[in-house]
């Protein structure tokens, strides 16, 4: 009898599972096709879907945000879509909002406070991946809200040695930006300081 029981519950398990899956895949691929009505719809119908991850982790932000769908995006901030989510390489909605090339796209998820410094799995901030694409308005559009410009990334490369193109250097380098060689120096060198006898902490 328990067995029959716990065979049937995990039937009901399975299949549940299965329809959340069916409805997740009808939710990504609206988002997909920029059915706009579609994704109100299936939202208002199961709200906790938001989240929901598809293919290496992608949630429907990310998507939208990758094909450069600017009322999708919009849509799905004001269902609480989780700005910070990663995917399965580490990659925000802002990484992905940097591929499209949609100033507005990039701007909208700014000014929604996506992490600036995000880094994903090798170590890339969305700084890199704009100035290594060479678009020199992203570029503007991200310094304009502090970003570390001399974040490292697993190579140890800063922005400034991956950037394509002397206009968006010369950018990076207005602000204060150096080389991953130059910023592996310093900080070595702060270090021995802070070890040095007699060293003083560094005022905060």
């Amino acid at each position: 009898m328990n067995r029959t029981r716990s065979i049937q519950v995990m039937a009901l398990v399975v299949c549940i599972a299965s329809s959340m899956a069916l409805l997740a895949g009808e939710f990504h691929d609206a988002v997909r096709g920029g059915d706009v009505w579609k994704v109100k719809q299936l939202l208002a119908e199961n709200p906790d879907q938001i989240n929901s991850a598809a293919h290496e982790g992608r949630t429907a932000l990310h998507i939208a945000v990758y094909r450069g769908q600017l009322n999708m995006v919009e849509l799905l901030l004001a269902h609480k879509a989780d700005i910070r989510a990663k995917d399965n390489y580490g990659r925000t909605p802002l990484h992905e909002a940097i591929v499209s090339g949609s100033k507005d796209v990039v701007g909208v998820l700014l000014a929604h406070k996506a992490n600036i410094n995000a880094k994903d799995k090798e170590g890339g901030t969305p700084l890199h991946w704009a100035v290594g694409r060479g678009n020199a308005a992203l570029v503007r559009l991200l310094l304009a809200y502090k970003p570390d410009v001399n974040a490292q990334d697993n190579k140890r490369r800063t922005p400034l040695d991956v950037a394509s193109g002397l206009d968006v250097a010369d950018l990076l380098r207005l602000q204060g930006a150096k080389s991953g060689e130059e910023v592996t120096r310093m900080n070595a060198e702060a270090a021995r300081a802070k070890e040095a006898p007699g060293a003083k902490p560094v005022p905060r």
